[in-house]
Protein backbone atom coordinates (compact mmCIF):
# COMPACT_ATOMS: atom_id res chain seq x y z
CA UNK A 1 0.00 0.00 0.00
CA UNK A 2 1.27 3.12 -0.86
CA UNK A 3 2.56 5.50 2.06
CA UNK A 4 0.18 8.24 0.69
CA UNK A 5 -3.21 6.46 0.98
CA UNK A 6 -1.90 5.18 4.73
CA UNK A 7 -0.43 9.24 6.12
CA UNK A 8 -1.55 11.49 3.35
CA UNK A 9 2.27 11.69 3.58
CA UNK A 10 4.63 11.94 0.12
CA UNK A 11 8.04 11.54 0.17
CA UNK A 12 10.64 11.35 -2.99
CA UNK A 13 12.09 8.27 -3.94
CA UNK A 14 15.34 9.70 -3.07
CA UNK A 15 14.99 9.89 1.18
CA UNK A 16 13.90 5.87 0.70
CA UNK A 17 16.97 3.96 1.75
CA UNK A 18 16.65 -0.25 0.38
CA UNK A 19 18.17 -2.60 2.03
CA UNK A 20 18.43 -6.45 1.03
CA UNK A 21 20.22 -8.98 3.58
CA UNK A 22 21.25 -12.98 3.17
CA UNK A 23 20.02 -14.68 6.71
CA UNK A 24 20.09 -18.38 7.90
CA UNK A 25 16.93 -19.37 9.57
CA UNK A 26 18.20 -19.82 12.36
CA UNK A 27 18.87 -15.84 12.44
CA UNK A 28 15.55 -14.96 11.61
CA UNK A 29 12.99 -13.43 13.91
CA UNK A 30 10.36 -15.93 14.98
CA UNK A 31 8.54 -12.83 16.48
CA UNK A 32 8.01 -11.48 12.91
CA UNK A 33 7.59 -14.90 11.38
CA UNK A 34 5.45 -17.83 12.55
CA UNK A 35 6.96 -21.01 13.39
CA UNK A 36 4.61 -22.76 10.91
CA UNK A 37 5.46 -20.47 8.17
CA UNK A 38 9.28 -20.85 9.31
CA UNK A 39 9.47 -24.41 8.75
CA UNK A 40 8.23 -23.87 4.87
CA UNK A 41 11.33 -21.53 4.17
CA UNK A 42 14.51 -22.68 2.82
CA UNK A 43 17.94 -22.44 4.61
CA UNK A 44 18.81 -19.18 3.39
CA UNK A 45 16.37 -16.41 2.75
CA UNK A 46 16.87 -12.62 1.39
CA UNK A 47 15.41 -10.05 3.03
CA UNK A 48 14.57 -6.80 1.86
CA UNK A 49 13.58 -3.35 3.31
CA UNK A 50 13.03 0.03 2.51
CA UNK A 51 13.71 2.69 5.30
CA UNK A 52 12.76 6.56 5.13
Amino acid sequence: MALEKVSKEEVDLKDVGHETIELYRDELDTNLIPADEMKNLPDEVLVSSANL
